[in-house]
């Protein structure tokens, strides 16, 4: 059992710096980034998930193509054609992304989720561990 919870807590440990390290990236972009409007040109997909290419054009009048790292379940508002507000660094504008509050936030929130159920499992196998020395 020590051997259970000394892995969950290594693994969520690991999950909540990568966690942070996205949030902080997705804080700097969001304080100090530039929103503009880009084109959706093609759309990604695997069997299940929908990557958006969107073309957008900097500040510096240099145009830039990337793909949205975050999948989506459905095209639905990213069809091809579609005009979308796309938030970019200006010192780095290949690191943009969607200026969706979902597609920012998206990817620290789940690690952050999938932290506190590594928590919750530990705290779980701890109450049942002390219910059974109790015995």
């Amino acid at each position: 059992m020590l051997l259970f919870v000394g892995v969950c807590v290594l693994v969520g440990l690991a999950l909540v710096v990568y966690g942070c390290v996205l949030g902080y990236q997705s804080y700097v972009l969001s304080r100090d980034g530039v929103t503009t409007q880009g084109r959706v040109v093609e759309v990604d997909s695997d069997a299940k998930t929908y990557y958006p290419v969107v073309e957008f054009w900097s500040a510096g009048e240099k145009q830039h193509r990337f793909t949205s790292s975050d999948g989506l379940r459905s095209v639905g508002d990213y069809k091809v054609g579609a005009t979308v507000s796309v938030l970019y660094d200006p010192g780095n504008p290949a690191n943009a992304r969607l200026a969706d509050a979902k597609q920012t936030w998206h990817r620290p929130l789940v690690f952050g989720l999938i932290w506190f159920m590594f928590l919750l499992a530990i705290g779980i196998v701890q109450f049942f561990a002390t219910k059974s020395d109790d015995r």
